[in-house]
């Protein structure tokens, strides 16, 4: 229960249950703490969460996991704390995994700093660690893309080839009428594709109307701005919002299931359409939940 209510936002509700948990004398295991370090990581509560990591040992008698120092990892280093972060992991008496290396390489990227990411990527050998996993080589194109070193970027995709790895392509679902419905970025083979790129074509003149502006830097390609727009336009979640809008009734609840991560363009987008709709959305991508509510998310932009 703490670790759905940490997956929802709902990261103060998943504190007080933890606790609730203790004054009724049940004891936190490993599983416990996960949770409740993710509820921390999820809501960016640095202090609280090495509140509680500080005591898993002392206080609980539960000795940390890679598990645990994850967490830890990945709340520095989605807030910013990018040096505390990689301390963190130096200093680690176990010894940190790729996802570990990943998740600040990823976080300096988004953050901005690029250097620190190529610097990890080539001291860590994140690719020596892990060299049968797609993910590893699209998280170095990617930085190598963000810092316009296109021909590295390509040279990640050659490696990519050479091993018969593939990034799985990205795909939202969403239930209708008890039929489920599929669409890949740029889809244009759904039975009623006409009137769901109709449907983008006014909610893009509405999200314009509020002030909306794509962000052009998620996409990671050597192509021109209005190419970028385009493909930002017919990412699979937009397509999967526009057929929602176009078969259910206003005020209805919208939910869609994506398996990858969700652009920041994406959610910014889903923010402003719950808002002019006035129809909430919930949106599971591969990282949580996020419930769209009048212009708000329940991640409150921190994903």
């Amino acid at each position: 229960m703490i670790s759905g209510l940490a997956c929802h936002g709902l990261c103060e509700d998943a504190v007080t249950l933890f606790h609730q948990m203790e004054s009724f004398g049940l004891r936190p295991d490993e599983r416990t703490m996960t949770a409740v370090l993710s509820a921390c990581r999820n809501a960016g509560w640095v202090s609280e969460g090495f509140a509680y990591f500080n005591s898993m040992r002392c206080k609980y008698g539960v000795k940390p996991t890679i598990q645990h120092y994850g967490c830890m990892v990945d709340l520095l280093a989605r807030t910013g704390h990018l040096d505390e972060a990689e301390e963190f992991i130096r200093k680690m008496p176990i010894e940190p995994d790729v996802v570990l290396w990943r998740t600040l390489i990823w976080a300096s990227k988004v953050h901005g700093d690029i250097d620190r990411s190529e610097r990890l990527m080539n001291d860590r050998g994140v690719l020596k660690m892990d060299s049968d996993d797609c993910g590893s080589y699209v998280l170095l194109g990617n930085v190598y893309a963000s810092a316009g070193k296109w021909h590295d970027k390509a040279k990640m995709r050659g490696l990519m080839n050479q091993k018969g790895l593939s990034k799985p392509p990205g795909c939202s679902r969403i239930e209708v009428d008890g039929l489920v419905h599929e669409f890949a970025a740029g889809d244009s083979g759904h039975i009623e594709a006409e009137k769901i790129y109709a449907k983008l074509d006014e909610v893009e003149e509405r999200l314009k109307a509020e002030g909306y502006h794509p962000k052009l830097s998620e996409v990671l390609l050597e192509i021109d701005n209005e190419e970028k727009a385009f493909q930002l336009r017919h990412h699979s979640e937009k397509l999967a919002v526009a057929f929602g809008l176009i078969k259910t009734s206003p005020g209805t609840e919208i939910r869609i299931v994506k398996n990858l991560r969700s652009c920041e363009d994406c959610h910014s987008v889903m923010k402003l359409i719950s808002k002019i709709y006035q129809q909430d959305i919930i949106v599971r991508d591969r990282i949580r939940f996020h419930h769209f509510i009048n212009g708000d998310c329940s991640c409150k932009d921190y994903w």
